[in-house]
């Protein structure tokens, strides 16, 4: 329902984030297949431990875009669901936006006039999350348009990069 929503969903209907999810399943399935995948010296744990986080990152996805919809909709019940599976995540990411988003979506009912605040502060964290724009997708295309990705060489900490390395620098 959601990749429809977005416009996230593949050539088979499939959506994209389901899709990236069942890759990463077989890639932790193949790691786990090798012979000496089990013994000590192996670099096993830590191969496994980025297809995780990838993963969890995947499966943000959809509930971000669930509640970018409950937010639209003005559907409370909805938005205090996906607002408990999504807001206590930023909270590794910038204080002050999860501050924000936990007192707009968490502690008090969702006022509307907030949504174009709201909407931002969960659009600067998808790099924290570990998914982009392209990845959540444009509400129905008409209604909310997909959030613009930082350029490729914005700078961090003074050095500007030739590569993208936003989403890496989040972990």
């Amino acid at each position: 329902r959601a990749a429809t929503l977005f416009g996230t969903s593949g050539p088979n209907g499939e959506a994209k984030a389901n899709a990236a999810i069942k890759s990463l399943f077989n890639e932790a399935q193949q790691v786990l297949s090798f012979p000496n995948a089990c013994r000590s010296g192996s670099d096993t744990v830590g191969q496994l431990w980025g297809i995780l986080h990838r993963t969890v990152s995947q499966m943000q996805v959809p509930l971000v875009q669930q509640l970018i919809d409950a937010l639209v909709r003005e559907d409370q019940d909805r938005i205090s669901l996906y607002a408990k599976a999504v807001v206590p995540q930023m909270s590794s990411c910038a204080a002050s936006t999860y501050r924000r988003l936990k007192e707009d979506l968490l502690d008090r009912t969702y006022d509307l006039t907030k949504f174009v605040d709201v909407l931002g502060d969960l659009q600067s964290s998808y790099d924290c999350l570990g998914f982009s724009c392209d990845d959540v997708g444009a509400y129905k295309t008409d209604k909310v348009a997909q959030c613009a990705e930082l350029p490729i060489n914005f700078p961090m900490a003074e050095y500007s990069p030739t590569s993208h390395v936003h989403l890496v620098s989040c972990y």
